[in-house]
């Protein structure tokens, strides 16, 4: 399910007062590729991706790198039910 279409539910279940949409774009920077694959990990949650903690590694070193340390941007949104 896309967020649109997770948006357009929600809003018939609890209604378009209770539903909030907010974005913000997340940053994170580390000094060393170490950092960078830990941080990525957590951000996968699931702990079988930790199989794959080379990839993830080469992922970073080839997208991530900067001159100063590795940095990850994300675009977020978060839908917000209020209670009553």
């Amino acid at each position: 399910m896309n967020i649109l279409e997770l948006w357009r539910d929600l809003i018939r279940q609890y209604g378009d007062h209770a539903i909030e949409a907010r974005y913000f774009i997340n940053e994170i920077w580390t000094e060393n590729i170490d950092s960078m694959v830990t941080i990525g990990l957590f951000l996968l949650i699931d702990r079988r991706f930790k199989e794959y903690e080379d990839k993830i590694r080469q992922y970073f070193e080839s997208h991530h790198k900067m001159p100063d340390g590795y940095r990850l941007k994300q675009d977020e949104i978060l839908l917000v039910i209020k209670k009553d």
